[in-house]
């Protein structure tokens, strides 16, 4: 309400921009703020903060320093406010600071930071319980947007939007498409490596089998045994990465080229049946001698259900 008055009446602040909360509010521990100004007072703290340069941003960072290196002074022509008008204040603020977090701070949603006005761009912040509305028309009483909404509005229309566009059938079918593709890529990679793997066992197998014919004809050097020795546990390694492979390809979902566009055109149909369902309440009809699921009707007139598609089989 102090930042509204001293914007309606035009008075600059420091900067010489619009004011704000935290010009108002302030921080406790750096006097920051009009309610923590101890200059209405007549008091003046020197060395209550030191700036200190990053050596690793280059950037100037401040910190608080203990109370015993303060310096006050005590001006009293710089008083405007009495002591108890002071304390008052200062004992309402406690009152905030003694809250728990939680009751300080509004909690976090999806879209904290997101929302902006549509008049003036500032931020839409909860006002009180589940509702936004614009900060500078709240807080500053600069805007003239009056208008809140609930943050499960926003949600609901937020993914709406989301699930309405990314479930186009356009979108899913390109998707349907990219996944065969990937699907056909990763299928020939892993194939070429379980055949590297077993041109890689044969040699292995044939060596051994040099190695031992070099033992039975008496021709083996001293370091046959541990080259055999060797050569066997490099092959059960390989032997077992071999089968690790083939259980895995062996659980994959490979999709026949026919079944990609027929199943590409069963999620566009049933897209579209959803979005018919939220728009007019549609509900299943059963005809003469059993029941139809795919007959969709709505008593909104033709054209309201989905149409069967003769290409795919979905009618």
């Amino acid at each position: 309400m102090i930042a509204q008055g001293l914007n309606r009446d035009r008075v600059p602040s420091p900067r010489g921009g619009e004011w704000g909360p935290s010009a108002i509010n302030g921080g406790r521990s750096r006097a920051s703020g009009i309610l923590y100004n101890e200059a209405y007072i007549g008091k003046l703290v020197y060395n209550r903060t030191r700036f200190f340069k990053d050596p690793e941003t280059g950037r100037r960072i401040s910190r608080s320093l203990p109370e015993s290196e303060w310096v006050i002074t005590s001006l009293d022509s710089l008083r405007i406010i009495s002591d108890d008008l002071w304390k008052a204040v200062q004992a309402r603020k406690s009152l905030y600071r003694n809250m728990p977090l939680n009751k300080r701070t509004r909690p976090r949603h999806p879209f904290s930071g997101l929302i902006k006005c549509g008049e003036c761009g500032s931020s839409f912040t909860i006002k009180g319980g589940n509702r936004l509305n614009c900060v500078a028309h709240r807080e500053r009483g600069t805007c003239s947007n009056n208008r809140t909404i609930t943050v499960s509005e926003i949600e609901r229309r937020v993914l709406d939007g989301l699930r309405q566009r990314l479930l186009a059938p356009e979108i899913v079918a390109t998707i349907v498409k990219e996944y065969a593709a990937e699907r056909a890529r990763l299928h020939e990679r892993d194939r070429r490596r379980r055949s590297g793997i077993a041109h890689h066992i044969q040699s292995i197998t044939w060596r051994l089998e040099r190695l031992v014919d070099d033992i039975a004809n008496g021709t083996a050097s001293r370091t046959t045994r541990e080259r055999i020795i060797a050569l066997e546990a490099e092959r059960e390694s390989l032997e077992r990465e071999h089968a690790d492979r083939e259980e895995a390809a062996r659980k994959v979902i490979e999709l026949h080229p026919s079944a990609i566009a027929r199943e590409g055109c069963y999620i566009a149909c049933g897209v579209a049946r959803g979005r018919a369902r939220s728009r007019n309440r549609p509900r299943y009809a059963a005809r003469p001698g059993g029941a139809d699921r795919r007959q969709l009707t709505a008593g909104a007139g033709p054209g309201r259900a989905c149409r069967p598609r003769p290409h795919c089989g979905c009618g």
